[in-house]
């Protein structure tokens, strides 16, 4: 079984996209162990029940091929320590999390801008109205002195 290289898969991570997903083929499975091992040399890519595991715990999780590579580096860029699927999956849900709140974050603000926008807009009388008006209320004044 040929794995496609790991290093340049063509999704490589999109966070923040909406995450749908589908479960992880052979080929993806046996790439993720291909990374791992270029981290650590203790893991075995061609064993079979390293493969089911991962897959398993995989499908279950819900984990997309780019995730997980992205979490695979991640682990290894903070720890010397054996990556397990339980490691991966708590980093790429930390991950979605992170993205999700700043998703959140930047719709507040976006919803604040709108707010101060609308009433900024609304304290801005138009100008010749305004003008119009003070015309008014200057007759008015003027009117009452005169008489």
């Amino acid at each position: 079984m040929t794995a496609p290289e790991p290093w340049s898969h063509p999704d490589l991570v999109h966070y923040g996209e909406p995450v749908v997903p589908a479960a992880l083929g052979p080929t993806e499975v046996v790439a993720l162990l291909v990374v791992a091992l270029g981290f650590d040399g203790r893991i075995d890519p061609d064993d079979e029940l390293t493969q089911i595991a991962w897959s398993d715990i995989a499908d279950r999780a819900g984990w997309t091929y780019p995730e997980a590579v992205d979490a695979i580096r991640a682990h290894y860029l903070e720890s010397d320590g054996f990556v397990t699927p339980a490691a991966v999956t708590r980093l790429i849900r930390a991950r979605r999390a992170l993205v999700e709140r700043e998703r959140a974050k930047a719709e507040q603000l976006a919803e604040v801008a709108r707010h101060r926008e609308l009433t900024a807009s609304n304290l801005r009388p138009d100008r010749a109205a305004h003008r119009a008006r003070l015309r008014r209320i200057w007759r008015t004044l003027t009117a009452k002195e005169s008489t």
